[in-house]
């Protein structure tokens, strides 16, 4: 034992170079932006430039679709980084020469990262992701750190079906991409154990909550990015349907998700959008008194009564621009539902999904569905295409301590890459691409590439 501890300690005072400590990977994600022809520029500005290696140290800007970067801390003995601690980096989000966002992230020999947004350009919106697979080994690289940041301005994200209409009125709903997020309601989600976990007991409400949250912003926050789509879990609690991943969230109903649509649509500026409800699952729904499965029907009549398209006026393959000018701009999906204002989800949603912890396997899955669309959904359904991570069961030891968003760091830098360095302007996306779901979504990064493929759409006759 005392000569693996030597031979360690000697390997690393000879590091300097070799091993090169805490490392972080930036991925800058700017947005193609069709209206102004241009991209959002991203500068970054090193805090303690002693302490870090491979950067530039007067900053820089970036103007491709996405770039990323990676960035480690010098752990060179004698140079006082080593048993530094913290290595701070400043990065600034800019649009030219007007500042967007600010943030602030640590870089730490032996912790997961950390940041957060210290200023931010009220006309913007912004998001910032950090994300650490497990805990960085002194001396090493941790390859799995991701600092994703990426921002957009307001204008051309809300609203942003609206500001496309004349190109997308005449075509069917299922036809266009539709920006949706996964497990929509899990950014309230508490530690009281749910109904539908299937966990060991072992396994505390708080670990749980850390495996199970997907998502950082509110129902409302969502749509206001640019989500129009909606992926809700629901269990009761006896008294309410709450949403549930595991876990129960903590204040949020089915009332409160329905009111909190109600409010986007009744917003002048979103007289052309059409949201999508997708109750994707109620636990022992069928063994529900009729009180708890009224309550469904009870608050969609109360706060979306006059946006709910009926599915026999309307279907999938109804021109987006039926559910606009009937004024009904709201689809709600369940299986077995209680009343005719909601779509029976079978025979109107194809859900696809990889259920698979490979980032490789996720994308090829996604893929080829997209390419075979014909052939894995009829063409009277929407089709749901997931780019989401499933922890699997035998891994799940391996995970405790740890966050799904560390853990889905690699997976979503490496499909956001593929969509817009290439398959996005692909054939098969323009042709078949309809809802299209992730974790932990910023929102107007799919919302954008959405309106840019409906909107190119009109230059092409595949």
């Amino acid at each position: 034992m005392k000569i693996k501890l030597l031979t360690f300690l000697f390997l690393l005072f000879f590091s300097g170079k070799t091993f090169a400590g805490q490392g972080a990977f930036l991925s800058f994600q700017n947005h193609y932006d069709p209206e102004l022809d241009r991209n959002k520029g991203i500068n970054y500005s090193p805090a303690n430039v002693k302490c870090l290696n491979g950067l530039n140290l007067a900053g820089n800007n970036f103007l491709t679709n996405v770039l990323g970067y990676y960035i480690e801390t010098d752990t060179q003995l004698g140079n006082g980084c080593l048993f530094l601690g913290v290595v701070p980096l400043d990065i600034v989000v800019k649009d030219f020469q007007e500042t967007i966002a600010t943030y602030h992230v640590n870089l730490s020999l032996n912790q997961l990262l950390t940041g957060g947004l210290t200023s931010l350009n009220s006309k913007y919106w912004s998001h910032g992701d950090y994300m650490s697979h497990g805990v960085s080994i002194l001396g090493m690289r941790n390859t799995q750190d991701r600092i994703m940041i990426s921002a957009a301005k307001k204008e051309t994200v809300t609203s942003w079906m609206g500001q496309i209409y004349n190109v997308i009125k005449d075509r069917p709903i299922n036809q266009l991409m539709i920006p949706g997020s996964h497990d929509s309601g899990t950014y309230d989600l508490g530690d009281k154990i749910s109904p539908d976990s299937t966990l060991p007991a072992i396994i505390s409400g708080a670990q749980i909550n850390s495996l199970a949250r997907t998502q950082y912003y509110s129902i409302a926050e969502q749509l206001d990015r640019g989500v129009r789509y909606l992926d809700i879990r629901l269990c009761s609690d006896g008294s309410n349907l709450l949403v549930c991943h595991s876990v129960f969230a903590n204040t949020l109903t089915i009332e409160s998700i329905f009111e909190q649509v109600k409010n986007f649509l009744d917003q002048p500026v979103n007289k052309n959008e059409v949201v999508i409800v997708d109750i994707q699952a109620v636990q022992n729904w069928d063994n529900f008194s009729p009180n708890i499965k009224y309550k469904i029907q009870t608050a969609l009549m109360k706060y979306l009564g006059n946006y709910v398209a009926q599915p026999r006026q309307f279907s999938p393959e109804s021109h987006f621009g039926d559910f606009v000018q009937s004024g009904k701009r709201a689809i709600v999906l369940q299986y077995h539902p209680t009343t005719s204002l909601i779509w029976e989800r079978s025979n109107y949603m194809c859900g696809l999904w990889a259920n698979s912890d490979n980032p490789d396997k996720i994308w090829e899955y996604f893929q080829s569905n997209i390419e075979n669309r014909s052939n894995v959904c009829s063409n009277n359904k929407f089709m749901q295409s997931q780019l989401v991570y499933t922890i699997q069961g035998a891994t799940i030891d391996n995970v405790l301590g740890n966050s799904l968003r560390d853990i889905v760091g690699p997976t979503k830098y490496n499909y956001l890459l593929k969509l817009n360095n290439n398959y996005l302007l692909s054939t098969s996306m323009r042709k078949n691409a309809n809802i299209v779901i992730e974790d932990f979504t910023s929102g107007f990064d799919l919302a954008l590439m959405a309106k840019w493929l409906n909107w190119s759409k009109k230059f092409f006759h595949d």
